[in-house]
């Protein structure tokens, strides 16, 4: 069975000294999908899961998530994902971003969790407590990907990197192909990880901290995510594969790509009802940046040569 109206042929080669990334959910998967009941499974649960962290009414939180939301759609910019006081995504990306943001501003708002360190925690518990109650679908064309890319992992330098966890993932796509093949997933990737001093990367000396894209006003896009560059620098250093000769691709630009964009790899952004207007202005712009609107679309960049 496929997740495609009408199945496209799916085939692509990795060059030797080139290497493909791919993020999971939110590339291969629509996580804004809802149920029969028009509901989203993940927003639901996290409703019920928040109200028993502030003692109120399930309901009530719930209506209160809906104008926190709106609120935040009018001021998206003063509003994300947080690592030690810095906004690290957009807290509107997706499902998941979005009630992390709104759940920050009723922890504030209901004087709850004032220690950044536990407030951390608890956002992390809502996150894991409610990622299993939702299995958003697989995009079309996601599965003669998946399938692809598992034939190729064995001669190809390709890897899903993810923050997820990695059973999480290997599971889904082992349902899809029947198996995973060894190293293909790497989840708890850390994207959100700020490495300003150094710690986790020794970072290039004109590695910029943060940068300024335009048309976005009232806040900077930081690049120094040393856990996730670690990571994939580990994955790809075998093969020796310079930075220019990489592929990044996913839905989240600040989170997924922004950073290898800087340095200077080539990144593909599967762009969805979130993604921030600015986005679709500048990112094309770019000579190493690619923008698309379906599998399809990514698969044929990945054909292009550079």
């Amino acid at each position: 069975m496929t997740t495609s109206d009408t199945a496209f042929e799916c085939q692509f080669t990795v060059p030797e000294n080139e290497a493909v990334i791919l993020d999971f959910d939110g590339l291969f998967t629509d996580c804004e999908a809802l149920d029969e009941e028009g509901k989203h499974p993940y927003v639901e649960a996290y409703a019920t899961s928040l109200a028993e962290h502030i003692g109120q009414p399930r309901d009530w939180t719930r209506g209160l998530m809906g104008q926190i939301e709106a609120a935040i759609r009018a001021n998206p910019e003063e509003h994300g994902m947080r690592f030690e006081g810095h906004i690290v995504a957009p807290g509107l990306a997706d499902p998941y971003l979005r009630c992390r943001s709104i759940a920050e501003v009723i922890f504030t708002r209901a004087n709850r969790f004032h220690d950044p360190v536990r407030r951390a925690e608890v956002l992390n518990e809502l996150y894991g407590a409610n990622y299993l109650k939702y299995v958003p679908p697989l995009r079309p064309g996601a599965e003669e990907l998946i399938c692809e890319i598992n034939d190729l992992r064995e001669d190809g330098p390709i890897h899903i990197v993810t923050n997820s966890r990695t059973e999480h993932v290997s599971g889904r796509i082992s349902e899809v192909s029947g198996f995973v093949n060894a190293d293909l997933v790497w989840g708890q990737a850390g994207k959100f990880e700020l490495d300003i001093d150094g710690t986790q990367y020794p970072w290039e000396s004109n590695f910029p901290i943060s940068i300024q894209v335009p048309g976005m006003h009232r806040r900077e896009v930081y690049l120094r995510r040393g856990k996730y560059r670690k990571l994939v620098s580990q994955l790809i250093n075998n093969r020796k594969t310079p930075i220019e000769r990489i592929t990044v691709a996913g839905d989240i630009w600040e989170l997924d790509l922004a950073m290898w964009q800087h340095l200077g790899a080539r990144v593909i952004c599967l762009e969805t009802e979130n993604t921030p207007p600015y986005l679709h202005q500048w990112l094309p712009t770019r000579p190493n940046a690619h923008m698309v609107t379906s599998i399809a679309e990514l698969v044929q960049i990945l054909n292009t040569p550079w």
